[in-house]
């Protein structure tokens, strides 16, 4: 998957690229912290968000699980931490939307497996428990 991503990133026409992959289920996909990679038929990003956007979206666009990790070109990455945050980033508490808001494409690519995040207390739970398990 990193290579990959290194691979995307290289392009001329991707500022940066990140991975996601299909939700397991629709609870999860309810869950504000997973967040969501609205993918558009291109393989672009149409956006990040933290609600569940619901059958509403048209025109091909995906509902993933965003991964959380981002390939730059090195000025890529200069630029991008000399942005301002956005309202969209401030709102949303997603960093990316910052290279959103300020017209960037990003490439989101399907990631070869899941990802097993913590980012609550009962994500936690669910690690130790599936630690205990093995």
């Amino acid at each position: 998957d990193i290579a990959a991503l290194a691979q995307a990133a290289a392009q001329p026409e991707v500022e940066l690229a990140t991975l996601a992959y299909p939700f397991a289920d629709d609870a999860h996909r309810a869950d504000p912290s997973a967040v969501k990679a609205l993918r558009d038929p291109s393989g672009f990003a149409a956006g990040f968000q933290r609600a569940d956007p619901g059958a509403s979206l048209g025109g091909g666009t995906e509902v993933l699980h965003h991964l959380g990790l981002y390939a730059f070109r090195r000025e890529r990455l200069a630029a991008f931490t000399a942005l301002p945050p956005s309202e969209g980033e401030r709102r949303e508490r997603l960093e990316q939307l910052r290279a959103v808001d300020a017209g960037w494409r990003i490439r989101v690519l399907d990631a070869s497996a899941p990802a097993f995040g913590i980012d609550t207390p009962e994500d936690y739970a669910r690690f130790l428990a599936r630690i205990r398990a093995n």
